[in-house]
């Protein structure tokens, strides 16, 4: 039950992590479906815009045993291919322009890093860091470890950062229709690229990915924060300022394409449908 708590009040953290830990501590009701959609409802009450726990929620609630899917979700992200396939975009881009890349990111994005610290070579030139709410300085630390050169970059100096490099990522915490939630300085980012023709890819591992059903509470968790929108947690995305999409599957033009190839996302649990009101 604590580790539930734990999930439900964390900020900030890995959305890959925050899955895992949840199906770990979801797994205790796996043997009572109404004690389970009861915990499943109260922790997305909690997170309403990490798109990988209405996953694992879902999941959990459609199978026929929920033990066994929560041990399957924890191996499903495990196994996520996201991060190699962005690593072989950007390695792909890297050969197209014959030359090394300069790439920029805000904060730590953590399937981003970690395709970016891949150890087969697939990486770019240099990685310029927004530093945001303190984690910029860990994520560059993280990069020099595995032999990437990076830098962290002061926040009002996004627009120059941008414009000295050849690719901004950015990574989604849930994609829908009308865009993405991503973490602060995100839309930063792809406007400032927008202006200056950079290249603005978006990240999303396939539990993300939301079915148009559950888009609405989404967006109904964004419009709960309730304080002034320069201190929101999260930022939404518009898809017009995206690019390209790189997900497990492959690289996609934009969300339309990315959706029909993922057939509109995963099934949604009925009884989450309308949650967040």
């Amino acid at each position: 039950m604590e580790q539930l708590r734990y999930v439900a009040r964390a900020t900030g953290a890995d959305s890959s992590m925050l899955v895992e830990e949840a199906a770990q501590a979801l797994a205790m009701f796996a043997r009572d479906p109404q004690a389970l959609l009861v915990a499943c409802k109260q922790l997305l009450s909690r997170q309403p815009v990490v798109g990988g726990l209405w996953w694992l929620c879902s999941r959990m609630l459609i199978a026929p045993d929920a033990l066994t899917e929560a041990r399957a979700v924890v191996s499903d992200v495990r196994s996520d291919a996201t991060a190699d396939t962005l690593a072989a975009a950007v390695n792909d881009k890297r050969w197209q322009a014959d030359r090394s890349l300069q790439v920029v990111v805000a904060g730590w994005p953590d399937t981003i890093v970690n395709a970016l610290s891949s150890s087969d070579g697939q990486v770019p030139g240099r990685v310029l860091v927004i530093e945001v709410e303190g984690v910029g300085h860990g994520a560059v630390r993280r990069l020099e470890r595995s032999g990437v050169d990076a830098e962290v970059v002061a926040a009002e100096r996004i627009a120059g950062a941008v414009a000295d490099s050849d690719l901004v990522l950015v990574e989604a915490a849930a994609v829908g229709q009308s865009g993405a939630v991503v973490d602060v300085a995100g839309v930063a980012l792809a406007a400032a690229a927008n202006v200056q023709d950079v290249p603005t890819w978006l990240v999303s591992p396939p539990s993300r990915v939301m079915p148009a059903s559950l888009w609405p509470d989404i967006e109904a968790g964004r419009r709960r924060w309730g304080g002034p929108k320069w201190m929101a947690p999260t930022e939404l995305l518009a898809s017009t300022l995206i690019d390209a999409v790189v997900c497990a599957d492959g690289h996609h033009s934009d969300l339309e394409e990315l959706r029909s190839a993922l057939n509109g996302g995963w099934a949604a649990a009925p009884e989450l449908i309308g949650l967040i009101q």
